[in-house]
């Protein structure tokens, strides 16, 4: 069966690398604080920052913007 998903920035940094590998899901809201939509997208909740690769179809993000992102850790 698979994890439950990690919802927290928190949660997400403090997996270590090894375990970022095993593309955990992963479902978190939070604000947008940063946007490289060639590469990057920060955002931050109540417990912490994070981020997740940017695709072309993020581009209309902006900071401000609250947003949920589902996808898979990775290393």
């Amino acid at each position: 069966p698979e994890p439950p998903p990690l919802t927290t920035a928190r949660a997400l940094r403090q997996l270590t690398p090894e375990d970022a590998a095993l593309k955990r899901p992963v479902r978190l809201r939070g604000v947008v604080t940063a946007v490289d939509w060639r590469r990057t997208v920060f955002i931050q909740d109540e417990t912490g920052g994070s981020f997740f690769s940017a695709r072309p179809e993020f581009r209309h993000l902006r900071p401000g913007e609250h947003v949920e992102v589902a996808g898979v850790t990775y290393q």
